[in-house]
């Protein structure tokens, strides 16, 4: 998802003055739970915890929604439910939380601390098995995705 500069530090400044920004998702990093053409909400927190869904930008001030799968005192490591690769941030890229996302007319949570960080660990396992197996990783990524669409069905159907 690329924004101008200009958009990026007014979405920036009107998150951390408390109010929700409403932005379009774009790309498949997030899928089954957000795909393009949802609307993610996002929101300012203090506190950022393992399975939160966290939107952060890179250098060139592209945002990311990806799922929070590890965080020591200097590092967060980030990934999308359906990406293989994962990225490691700092929290001065954090911009906020996804609370919820849109889906034609309905709002759904994304506030299933349990269920996040379940997904999270298994986001996790995913990322170190491809970092060790390479291209070996298919039968594991499908069993992932299926595992990661039953806890959406329950959630969000």
């Amino acid at each position: 998802m690329t924004v101008e500069l200009a958009a990026y530090i007014a979405l920036k400044a009107q998150i951390y003055q408390g109010h929700q920004v409403k932005i379009n998702i774009t790309g498949v990093s997030m899928e089954p739970l957000a795909q393009e053409g949802n609307v993610a909400v996002i929101c300012n927190t203090e506190r950022f915890r393992l399975g939160d869904i966290v939107v952060f930008a890179n250098e060139e001030s592209v945002l990311f929604i990806h799922r929070i799968v590890a965080i020591n005192p200097i590092n967060i490591l980030t990934k999308g439910d359906h990406a293989v690769n994962a990225e490691r941030i700092t929290r001065k890229q954090l911009i906020g939380i996804v609370v919820s996302i849109i889906k034609g007319d309905k709002y759904y949570s994304t506030k299933h601390r349990f269920i996040n960080r379940i997904i999270a660990h298994i986001s996790l396992s995913h990322y170190r098995f491809w970092m060790k197996y390479g291209e070996r990783r298919d039968c594991f990524q499908n069993w992932r995705i299926k595992l990661i669409e039953k806890f959406d069905a329950l959630l969000y159907d």
